[in-house]
């Protein structure tokens, strides 16, 4: 991972990576993210505001990956 100037700050490790509509993100994932979403609807409802927010257009269709 590297910040805004390019500097490596920090290393992930990926376990598992998914591809999904975002209509079919689990509760799961939604807790493991750990960005404050309760439960997938939760997920879903703070993701759809802040892609629509910056312009994006999303239905339950749209393609998402998930990252653990």
């Amino acid at each position: 991972m590297l910040d805004n100037q390019g500097q490596h700050v920090a290393t992930l490790k990926v376990t598992r990576s998914e591809v999904m509509r975002f209509a079919d993100v689990p509760d799961e994932f939604a807790l493991a993210e750990a960005e404050g979403d309760l439960d997938a609807a939760d997920f879903r409802a703070s993701h759809l505001a802040y892609w629509t927010g910056v312009g994006e257009h999303i239905t339950d269709d749209t393609l998402v990956v998930t990252i653990y």
